[in-house]
């Protein structure tokens, strides 16, 4: 019989390849055979190198000798004299990377370019910082291989509208905070090959931008603008985009645009749409959409009667954003999305009454997600008992009281629990974390993070109390900001 320590040293690089980190570190304590094998040749896909410059040089050096193998790097410095030393990492790690980010004050197109000839399969570029059109005398090369930019905090100025396209033609993917008018001469340089595309709009940009006609080819869009001063003008831009697959518009839609994207998006999928300045008449256009799956829902809904009549079979994933609405909207959930299975909640007013609605209305649901439902009382958990098909629960900045787990949901298919966020409200305390092993024993994947009141020795107990689950993720807060969500959806945000 073959054993583990007699497979040749390529067949456990391969095996290694499909290990996470956290697996991987594992592994590595093994032998050191293993700690040589386990981050060799094979890139680490969804693993991002951060390197800052502040670093000092023993760190600098072991960083340089590492045999570790990377897709994702991220540079980030503050000082022009780091630039060499970034050189020499990005001259290490290039030729495996996929995605690079780039944080910085001020960057200019010799140093860019400087980067990217040390990255010959790079994918995707992020710029976090404006890119400075200083006078260089240098020919630009094009960089085909490059798909994707991503340019934040005021990424370019207008001089480098002409530059930008000659040093990457095959863009089909573009990401953009706006700069004046230079964000829509971006766009219509690369209009008609664009696949993808995210712009946060500002007032002087709207117009312009409403009445472009060149992205008849997008199939993700993500748009954000404020509320325009005219708000009866009409974004004519979304009659062409009947490829549109997957769109985010967070600003506020007027009933005319409205009406136009129902009639002309047949074949998306994947909508987020602020519906504050609807009416249910015109609400009721959504219906146009044959193939829609997951539905995201912004802005205050004040109509009792917002979604009757309104049946939309197809969608199995809803996520209301701060609908901030009352107990006739939930009466009608049940009819509106029949085959719903996942839904996400983010709302500070949502109250137990409206919980018990979902509860005894939509009893086939698979996931739900409470985050920042601060009204929600310790009763109201009890309510998920109705919930028998549950396997995922995520509880996001809610008060949960000390006792709270004893008189818990008994979900018996509950196989993914996650908690925490109390830094906003802080009533999660030792007891009720370590109350977790009794009240849901089936768990496969446990998260408890950001709870301030929960102590280092408790952690580590409630780890020792959940071996038979595969997944335990015990974090204390960080002071210095917020931490993101660790299970949120997000697909209607890319």
């Amino acid at each position: 019989m073959v054993k583990i320590k007699d497979l040749p040293e390529e067949v456990l690089i391969l095996i290694f390849s499909y290990l996470k980190l956290r697996e991987r570190k594992i592994a590595a304590r093994v032998s050191r055979q293993w700690n040589r094998l386990t981050f060799i040749d094979r890139p680490m896909r969804a693993v991002v190198l951060h390197v800052v410059d502040y670093l000092n040089q023993k760190e600098r050096k072991i960083l340089l000798k590492s045999n570790r193998c990377y897709r994702n790097l991220s540079l980030e410095w503050t000082e022009a004299s780091s630039v060499p030393f970034l050189i020499e990492v990005i001259d290490k790690f290039g030729e495996e990377l996929h995605s690079l980010k780039l944080s910085t004050y001020v960057i200019t197109p010799p140093i860019l370019v400087g980067f990217l000839l040390k990255a010959p399969n790079l994918r995707q570029l992020i710029v976090e910082g404006s890119v400075c059109n200083e006078d260089f005398v240098m020919a630009l090369p094009a960089f085909k291989q490059i798909k994707a930019l991503e340019m934040t905090q005021r990424g370019f100025e207008s001089e480098l509208c002409d530059v930008i396209p000659r040093m990457f033609p095959s863009l089909v993917s573009l990401d953009l905070v706006g700069a004046e008018d230079a964000a829509i001469d971006l766009i219509i340089s690369y209009g008609k090959q664009l696949k993808y595309l995210h712009v946060l709009l500002e007032f002087s940009q709207f117009r312009r931008f409403s009445n472009l006609n060149c992205l008849a080819g997008l199939e993700r869009m993500h748009v954000s603008w404020p509320q325009p001063s005219d708000f009866r003008q009409v974004f004519s831009v979304f009659e062409q985009m009947e490829s549109i697959q997957s769109a985010s518009l967070t600003g506020p839609v007027n009933e005319a645009t409205f009406d136009l994207i129902c009639s002309r998006w047949k074949n998306i999928t994947s909508l987020c749409v602020n519906v504050q300045s609807l009416k249910a008449a015109s609400f009721s256009n959504i219906t146009a959409f044959r193939k829609l799956k997951i539905l995201k829902l912004q802005g205050s809904i004040r109509d009792n009667n917002f979604l009757k009549d309104i049946q939309l079979p197809t969608v199995t994933h809803l996520i209301l954003d701060g609908i901030s609405t009352n107990n006739g909207f939930y009466n009608h959930m049940s009819t509106f999305v029949p085959n719903l299975w996942m839904l996400k909640i983010y709302d500070h007013t949502f109250e137990n009454a409206q919980l018990r609605l979902i509860t005894k209305t939509m009893t086939s649901l698979r996931v739900l997600s409470l985050d920042y439902c601060y009204q929600i009382k310790d009763e109201g958990f009890q309510l998920l008992n109705n919930l028998t098909n549950l396997l995922e629960l995520r509880c996001w900045s809610i008060s949960i009281s000390e006792n709270a787990f004893i008189r818990f949901p008994k979900c018996p298919n509950l196989r993914t629990f996650s908690v925490g966020g109390s830094g906003w409200v802080p009533y999660i305390t030792n007891k009720t974390v370590l109350d977790i092993p009794t009240a849901f024993p089936n768990l496969r994947e446990l998260q408890v993070v950001d709870c301030f009141k929960v102590e280092g020795d408790t952690i580590y107990t409630l780890q020792e109390r959940m071996r038979k689950c595969a997944v335990v993720r015990l974090a204390k807060p960080d002071l210095d900001r917020e931490l993101e969500a660790v299970w949120g959806w997000n697909d209607c945000d890319k």
